[in-house]
Formats: C-alpha cells, structure tokens, sequence
C-alpha cells in the first residue's frame, strides 16, 4: 500500500449549472432543491482507494460570479485535476476552454486530468446534437498541451439522481492510469 495522498480538484463552470448541486451530492449525497450558489469558494473532501492507492480529494469549489474572478486564480496553484461543468446551454459549452485556460495558467502545470461533466437540465438531446466536443478538445490541446487520453467527458441526466460513487471510481482508475 502507498503512503496517503491528497489529490486538488477544481470545480468550475459558468453560474446555474449545478455546481452546487454536484458538491451537496459528492458530500452528503443528498439533495436539497433549495440549494444556495457558491459565495466565494467552498472546500470539502473526499476519501478514495484503489490501485492499491488511498487518499482523499481535496474539492475546491470557486464561485462563477463576476465579483470572484479576481480571487479564483488564488485556488488553482497546485491543481491536479478539473472538472468542468456545463449544461445543455450552448454558452456554457462555449466557455469550456475559458474555463481550462483560466485553472491551467494557474496550476503550474501539476494538472494532470480534464473532465467535462455535463448536466443534462431536462435531458434535452437536440440541445447537445450541436455540441462539437471535438472542436472543444482541439482548443484544450491548444491551450494545455496535454494528450488526448488526459480529457474524459461524461454526461449525467439528472445530478440530484446520479450515483457519484460511480463517477468518482471512474475519474480515480482514470487519474490512476495516467
């Protein structure tokens, strides 16, 4: 067995596509329709093992709004893996390689994993049809230099549904595998 570690994951993505909602279900898998946005930057854990790892993920959850921009750059030295939340509005998408270049300038080249965590609000499937994944991994090579394999994107019907066990076993053997 090796020693602990502690692995830093960023969440971001723009305001209302359940970033809140993602951490409530990561944490006390609950979920509660009066949840509150992010004021600031909420940090929380959780423990993982496999590959005969053991750790904890050390969640760092920074506030979309406009009136954080200028403190987010603070949490993101030391980054190894990112998660980018969007939703089936197509701006959110849009702003996915914003999001990557604004965590990846600031990590100091420790990120190691890009997720892209899609919740899908209602399901609409004619949304995502004009959704070019391919086009957004061509701008976060461009942006990172990372390999192909270092992206992985998911996508999630209902977050308030979804069984995070599932997805936090993935990214691990994923982050594990690199």
């Amino acid at each position: 067995m090796f020693k602990p570690l502690t692995i830093k994951v960023v969440v971001v993505g723009d305001v209302g596509v359940g970033k809140s909602i993602f951490r409530q279900k990561v944490t006390t898998f609950n979920f509660f329709t009066n949840q509150r946005p992010t004021t600031g930057i909420t940090v929380c854990s959780r423990r993982f093992q496999t590959f005969g790892h053991e750790g904890a993920y050390s969640l760092h959850f920074p506030s979309a709004e406009k009136r954080f921009e200028n403190i987010r750059p603070l949490f993101y030295r030391g980054t190894h893996l990112l998660i980018v939340i969007y939703d089936n509005r197509y701006e959110t998408f849009q702003n996915i390689p914003k999001w990557v270049q604004e965590v990846f300038l600031q990590s100091q080249k420790s990120l190691r994993l890009i997720i892209l965590l899609c919740n899908q609000l209602g399901g609409n499937e004619e949304a995502f049809r004009s959704f070019d994944l391919n086009k957004i991994y061509q701008s976060i090579q461009e942006i990172t230099g990372m390999d192909r394999n270092s992206f992985y994107q998911q996508s999630i019907q209902f977050f308030e549904d979804y069984d995070f066990n599932i997805f936090f076993k993935t990214i691990t053997e994923k982050f594990f595998s690199q």
